[in-house]
């Protein structure tokens, strides 16, 4: 008989040890509204969840590189619109200077505008986003062109992943895209020092085939930012999506929760109520 009571008072301990485990539970869901915390709450949920999570933040990831993307390409697509207005204004000055005297005022007006043009250009060139020069390829630390317009960088093409296997050209090299246009107001300055009226004035088919090389680039980088943006725009639509499917699986629904607290507390009691019952039957079997 004692060996009975002694089996149904572990019984009953049991039972309230488990009944008060999930009322913490309960409790644990309606204060902070999670329905799953660990994987043992529910393992195939939990799964999920923790699959969830992981893709959120590789396209939190991805999000984040499109923003650096969309602020180097911004900034690039900025400094060739500005390359574009310097070569425009030396092809003017290639035929506003075509006169054959080289001290005349206003060829020596032309030069002095010209160098100007150039100094800009290289100015230009040496552009950085933050701490990186963005026209050095891979040499982001050190200025690309020399004051006398000598490149010092590299062709390096920087890259960026934007989505799962989506890859973007980040840059342009300096030599590559403005290279040109630093030769032809070079030779625009040397004419205009030197050079005769039909020399200054030849001068102009160099200077636009520079400016619609710069133009070129400047359609190529504005395409590559609307890649960009349409790519940023899916990101958010998935993440939101994962977002919407996360709190799905792991919050709880208050009505629910509290409907669930009320009946933990209820089994709970029901439990001590039962375990008296056993206590008070081993006492009476003792006397």
């Amino acid at each position: 008989m004692r060996i009975t009571q002694l089996l149904l008072q572990q019984e009953a301990l049991s039972a309230v040890r488990a009944r008060l485990q999930s009322l913490q539970a309960a409790q644990a869901e309606v204060a902070d509204g999670r329905r799953v915390r660990t994987l043992s709450d529910d393992p195939r949920v939990a799964s999920e969840i923790m699959q969830l999570g992981s893709n959120l933040r590789e396209t939190e990831q991805f999000r984040r590189n499109g923003l650096l993307a969309t602020t180097r390409l911004t900034t690039e697509e900025l400094v060739l619109e500005s390359v574009h207005d310097v070569m425009s204004r030396a092809k003017g000055l290639a035929v506003t200077g075509a006169i054959p005297d080289p001290a005349d005022p206003t060829r020596q007006a032309a030069l002095g505008e010209a160098k100007m043009l150039l100094d800009q250009v290289i100015s230009l060139g040496n552009t950085r986003v933050g701490e990186e020069y963005i026209f050095g390829g891979g040499e982001t630390k050190v200025a690309p062109f020399k004051a006398d317009g000598t490149y010092v960088g590299d062709t390096t093409l920087r890259r960026a992943e934007i989505d799962d296997g989506l890859t973007i050209v980040l840059n342009h090299s300096g030599d590559q895209i403005l290279g040109k246009a630093i030769q032809e107001l070079q030779d625009l300055v040397t004419e205009l020092q030197s050079g005769t009226a039909a020399s200054i004035g030849g001068a102009f088919g160099g200077l636009d085939a520079a400016d619609q090389l710069t133009l070129a680039g400047q359609g190529i980088v504005g395409s590559r930012r609307r890649d960009v943006q349409e790519t940023a725009t899916r990101l958010g639509m998935r993440s939101g999506q994962m977002m919407d499917r996360l709190q799905a699986l792991r919050d709880a629904d208050p009505t629910e929760a509290a409907i669930k607290l009320m009946a933990a507390q209820a089994a709970l009691e029901r439990t001590y109520a039962a375990l008296g019952r056993v206590l008070n039957l081993s006492l009476a079997d003792k006397f």
